[in-house]
């Protein structure tokens, strides 16, 4: 269904501009009847929404994650979900910056609920797995955020985000993995006391908690910076939306930290008093990710200054159509080199 929903806006867009190719070239559809283009933007983003995935196109990401592997649980929430972010920025405020701006209200309101019903369905889960895959729903909803509003600073925020998202998300559906397959269970209601030093799984516990901070925006994580620049972009341009985010940030440290206070502290149970060693080359993709995190976390100049061309060219194209993001406000932003003194 998300496939075919971009095929045919791809499709619409070539037959109704007379174009001899699908060669891509940025405000395409300008061409087009105003109507026209919303038509072909919602088709689009109807696709995009499933891929990303957006409430309520959402219902078959928790179910995915729960029934695949380890490994596929890390591909997907750490690079195939961005596929469906990445055409949103490249095609979707690029292809139609006019239309963008007629309905980015509405995109707006629909992150902020997205976040909100993430976080709270998040809340309410016993199984690890399916509480992480809320949280996607919930931090996928702020690049929906950031697009909505065009802002150089909240569009780099977005990519930001993209990236922090699919290493934590990574990070955590791995590491839950380990857990589940030591212990043999997800059930919130059954773990306990996994951080015990002698018996538990001290490493893979203090990993997550890791994973947790990052994910809850704890300043020195990537994490933060991403939603800082989010929220700070964005904030301008649609207040109350950007409000409500950031409730469902704050939300992320509950679930994340009713999670960490069930599965890791308290009492470790008999049935636990036996768990198999974790072999050190099942935890060093896991090191490898929190040092990225904390790394990024500190200089996220180093991936953030290859697209600030890119973003450069979105941001005029959007500024032309609207009266309200004047030149001042599109380029209200933390310089980038400097985003690492924030922290």
């Amino acid at each position: 269904m998300s496939g075919v929903a971009i095929l045919a806006s791809f499709l619409g867009v070539a037959w109704l501009t007379d174009a001899s190719s699908f060669s891509y070239t940025s405000g395409l559809g300008s061409s087009l009847t105003l109507g026209t283009q919303v038509v072909l933007l919602v088709t689009l983003l109807v696709g995009l929404a499933i891929k990303i995935p957006i409430f309520p196109f959402h219902t078959w990401l928790p179910d995915a994650h729960v029934e695949a592997s380890t490994p596929v649980s890390v591909l997907l929430a750490g690079v195939l979900l961005k596929l469906g972010t990445y055409g949103l920025l490249r095609f979707g405020v690029g292809m139609f910056p006019e239309a963008w701006l007629e309905i980015a209200p509405w995109l707006a309101t629909l992150a902020a609920v997205s976040a909100l019903y993430g976080a709270f369905a998040a809340i309410s889960q016993q199984d690890m797995k399916k509480m992480v895959a809320y949280s996607s729903i919930a931090h996928m909803g702020y690049i929906l955020l950031a697009a909505a509003a065009g802002t150089e600073l909240s569009l780099l925020g977005a990519e930001a985000q993209m990236i922090a998202h699919g290493l934590i998300s990574a990070l955590l559906f791995l590491l839950v993995g380990i857990v589940a397959k030591k212990t043999g269970t997800r059930d919130l209601n059954i773990l306990r006391g996994l951080l015990n030093p002698e018996r538990g799984l001290p490493v893979v516990g203090s990993l997550i908690i890791l994973g947790v901070m990052a994910s809850s925006g704890l300043p020195g994580m990537m994490g933060f910076i991403a939603e800082f620049m989010v929220f700070r972009g964005s904030f301008l341009v649609y207040p109350v939306q950007t409000l409500a985010c950031l409730v469902g940030t704050g939300l992320t440290a509950v679930y994340f930290l009713l999670m960490i206070n069930r599965v890791f502290f308290g009492r470790l149970p008999d049935r636990f008093d036996h768990l198999p060693p974790v072999k050190w080359f099942e935890t060093l993709p896991a090191f490898a990710i929190a040092g990225l995190l904390i790394v990024y976390g500190i200089q996220p100049s180093l991936f953030l200054d290859w697209s600030k061309v890119q973003i450069a060219t979105i941001v005029p194209g959007i500024a032309l159509q609207s009266d309200v993001l004047d030149s001042t406000l599109l380029h209200d932003a933390v310089p980038i080199g400097s985003l690492s003194s924030a922290n």
